[in-house]
């Protein structure tokens, strides 16, 4: 609730009593007011009526016979009695016969005679007509002047005024003493809660709370509730605990596939190039330091490996899921998927060479897909393919543009599948030659595809292999991928990395670049300690240059993402990371623009200098 609108019971409820005993005040007041002087009128009215009623009958004799005696003295008396102010009585010829006044000045009979009201005194009169008959004939009128009581009306509007003032001022404070007593329990009990919440003290006091029923009942649910959460607090431990374990494993696999797959890179230029071999012994070692992180898992029970792989898998499963359509850069995913797939248990278990092939047009083409789903599906294809081929055999992947379309080409050499089973495929349900299949995998794959408005086709013979088709629309480049590596003459480039294979990857690739010719500087890094004092000169020095560097620094809890938003070079910096297809990373490196090359792809992506 926003802080300025919130206020307490108690202002509250001062509030609401003002108001309502004023309503009270005015409403009782003019309400009583008006049934009194209702009842008043009536009582006074009838009481009027009866009086000149008897006095009309009084004077009907005397009037009738022509005397002026009798009737003289009864009008003094209606005067004497004070409720008559002023009385006259004319003949049926209107002429006054008699008349009579409490006060010694009174108003001309002419100017009230045909009034129904007139001041006297300062006084409001009003005026009764009433005729005096003898033997069924009129034999004079009867008018009467009655005094408004106002003293009397003043006093009873008063004495209700005061009534109803006591029962509004017991109303106002009874509401408010109400209130008093309703927030005291709470205010002693928030003040409770601050000193002891989180001390023993507080989870002995549960029935303390007896003033209010639901007071005591929330402070029951309260203790609950802390206690649960001092449970869920040692849960949480034991989860983030499981978390690291994934995260260790996470690690350790990535490091693994990117120094296997850069081994294959360096077996295929054996036959060419003899000095490979020193980078052999190399890639040999990293694996080696990777290792050395298994003994942080050797230490955990094997439940607890399980869970937490688990875990992790169902995490990057939900992320997958959850993903949404965006602009890929295919190859990328292809050299990514390749090599993992190398590293696959089933893979393992033939002899199998995979070959990858693209055109330039291809290699820098992209298409909007989702990635994860991408992903699977492409490893669900290279599986299939794999269980396709007896013990050893051949996996080529070939990248091609025609047509605005870019086109993932698969080709196995395994047994292949009968004609009259090609139409089949890609239903749900329908499988071929394997144990325990579904049929789902190539079926979830075509919807995939077909949902990025692609199409997936299939060439197949027996005995001769399988061709698996994807045809992808092209997209537009998403520049965050950068395809082409540009620089400029005379800028420094800063190589941050904790692998020295990557270093060497780097050396090979700007020595077949005329660098030094264009007086371009490399410097190589292995921590961020030494990169950020070296940028720090250059920045002060205004001297060009690009920084390359790792995402994942070995046992660093500085990433270089981090690091370079903290030195807000991001328009300087593109990140090299095995990590470079991911969906958060993808989304990180959006919001600062800052540009990103999968590591899968650093030996393939063409260096241009700008001249």
């Amino acid at each position: 609730m926003n802080s300025e609108k919130s206020q307490s019971i108690s202002s509250y409820a001062k509030s609401k009593a003002k108001s309502l005993s004023i309503k009270i005040f005015i409403v009782g007041v003019i309400s009583v007011f008006l049934i009194g002087a209702l009842i008043g009128t009536y009582y006074y009215r009838g009481q009027l009526l009866q009086t000149t009623s008897v006095v009309t009958r009084s004077l009907s004799q005397p009037m009738g016979l022509g005397g002026e005696f009798l009737p003289a003295q009864i009008i003094n008396t209606l005067v004497d009695s004070g409720n008559f102010k002023d009385v006259w009585v004319t003949t049926n010829k209107k002429n006054i016969h008699v008349e009579s006044h409490f006060y010694d000045a009174f108003p001309l009979f002419s100017n009230i005679k045909e009034k129904s009201i007139y001041w006297n005194k300062g006084l409001p009169h009003i005026v009764i007509t009433k005729p005096i008959s003898y033997n069924q004939q009129n034999v004079g009128l009867l008018f009467v002047g009655y005094q408004i009581p106002i003293i009397t009306i003043l006093g009873f509007t008063a004495t209700v005024c005061v009534l109803f003032s006591l029962i509004s001022l017991y109303l106002y404070s009874t509401i408010l003493g109400l209130a008093k007593n309703v927030t005291t329990p709470f205010s002693e009990y928030s003040n409770f809660l601050k000193d002891n919440v989180g001390s023993e003290y507080f989870f002995n006091q549960a029935n303390k709370w007896d003033s209010f029923s639901e007071i005591n009942s929330f402070n029951n649910i309260l203790t609950n509730y802390i206690l649960k959460a001092k449970e869920s607090e040692i849960i949480a431990r034991k989860e983030i605990s499981k978390a690291q374990i994934a995260k260790v494993a996470f690690r350790v696999k990535h490091d693994v596939i990117a120094s296997l797959v850069l081994g294959e890179s360096a077996l295929e230029l054996l036959d060419q190039d003899n000095e490979q071999v020193e980078r052999l012994r190399t890639i040999f070692e990293r694996i080696n330091d990777t290792v050395e992180d298994i003994p942080k898992i050797g230490s955990l029970t094997e439940v607890e490996i399980k869970i937490a792989a688990n875990n992790e898998n169902q995490l990057d499963q939900d992320l997958q899921e959850n993903s949404k359509v965006r602009k890929c850069h295919i190859a990328s995913f292809i050299y990514q998927i390749v090599g993992e797939i190398k590293l696959s248990k089933i893979a393992h278990a033939k002899k199998i060479k995979f070959k990858i092939y693209s055109d330039n047009a291809a290699y820098e083409t992209f298409s909007e897909v989702t990635p994860g789903k991408l992903k699977r599906n492409l490893l669900n294809l290279y599986k299939n393919a794999i269980e396709a081929i007896g013990e050893d055999g051949i996996i080529e992947t070939k990248l091609k543009l025609a047509d605005e379309n870019l086109i993932i080409e698969i080709k196995d050499n395994g047994r292949g599948i009968p004609q009259e089973v090609l139409p089949l495929l890609g239903k749900r349900g329908a499988t071929f030659n394997k144990e325990n299949g579904t049929g789902i995998g190539l079926a979830a794959t075509i919807e995939d595809v077909e949902l990025w408005n692609g199409n997936l086709e299939i060439e197949s013979q027996e005995n001769v292999g399988t061709v698996i088709r994807i045809i992808l629309p092209k997209s537009e480049v998403d520049y965050l991928y950068p395809t082409t590596l540009y620089l400029a003459p005379s800028m420094n480039i800063i190589i941050v990395d904790d692998d020295p294979i990557i270093h060497k990857i780097w050396e090979r690739k700007f020595q077949n670049e005329q660098l030094s010719k264009n007086s371009i500087e490399i410097i190589y890094f292995y921590d961020l300690d030494s990169a950020g004092e070296h940028i720090s000169k250059l920045e002060k020095n205004d001297i060009d240059y690009i920084l390359l560097m790792d995402n994942d620094l070995r046992h660093k809890e500085l990433t270089g993402l981090t690091f370079v938003q903290q030195q807000k070079i991001e328009s300087k910096s593109i990140l090299v990371t095995t990590s470079g297809n991911s969906n958060w990373l993808y989304d990180e490196c959006s919001k600062h623009n800052l540009a990103v090359i999968p590591k899968p792809i650093l030996e393939r992506i063409p260096v241009q200098i700008l001249l």
